[in-house]
């Protein structure tokens, strides 16, 4: 992984992957009333550090990044920023020293923040005035399950079947993700399996092929039987 400035690193469980990182600059003062003292408001610098997909900072999949800054305490929406990889910096102006907010972050699949999150994060920060707040925000992915069809498959010996494996979320729902599967078989004498997700039969029996999600580390087992070929006279 390439070392980059300002990237925190943490590992969630389930998640392998770090998304973004948040400057907050407080302390610029504006013009209040002539009567009364200046404002203290801050600007929030939001910048996502967008890795290539191989450093698995973000998903693979993700074309976007939607980070919304809310008012702790009041729950008024600050702000709403949607970040790409070509415009992957945004400046939130105006909040408030000595506030609490929340930042909250989802990775989408589009470039305009829409399709099912990928993977969401959320942390808060209180603007300290006269000085750069740093926020470090660590995204988990939003899978929960992984499956594989067909399941369970069969095969001949010398033949062969390829697995299509798909992830969910909590809800049901379909998660898109990149090339990040990985298949593993417990009896290679059995049966065999590509990076492709190709089984191939080796010897009569049964074997579990393990499929799993690389960056949200969820996993699924599907059952292959592995029959003798018939010897047609």
């Amino acid at each position: 992984m390439r070392a980059r400035q300002k990237t925190h690193v943490a590992v969630l469980a389930g998640a392998a992957f770090i998304s973004l990182v948040i400057t907050v600059m407080a302390g610029c003062a504006s013009a209040g009333p002539a009567e009364g003292p200046a404002a203290n408001v801050g600007t929030m610098l939001v910048r996502v550090e967008w890795p290539e997909a191989s450093a698995e900072l973000v998903p693979a999949a993700s074309q976007s990044v939607e980070v919304i800054v809310t008012a702790t305490e009041a729950g008024t929406t600050a702000a709403t920023r949607v970040l790409t990889p070509a415009s992957p910096t945004a400046l939130i102006e105006n909040l408030e020293a000595g506030i609490s907010y929340t930042v909250s972050a989802s990775a989408y699949p589009e470039s305009d923040a829409s399709g099912t999150a990928q993977a969401t994060g959320t942390t808060t920060k209180t603007i300290v005035a006269d000085q750069v707040n740093t926020v470090n925000l660590s995204m988990a992915s939003t899978i929960t399950s992984v499956s594989a069809s067909p399941s369970p498959s069969s095969m001949e010996v010398g033949g062969s079947v390829t697995l299509t494996p798909q992830a969910t979320n909590n809800e049901g729902t379909t998660v898109l993700v990149g090339d990040t599967w990985t298949f593993s078989s417990d009896k290679t004498g059995v049966a065999t399996v590509n990076a492709a997700g190709q089984v191939s039969g080796v010897a009569e029996g049964a074997a579990g092929i393990t499929v799993t999600e690389s960056e949200s580390g969820v996993s699924a087992e599907v059952l292959v039987l592995v029959i003798g070929s018939e010897i047609v006279w």
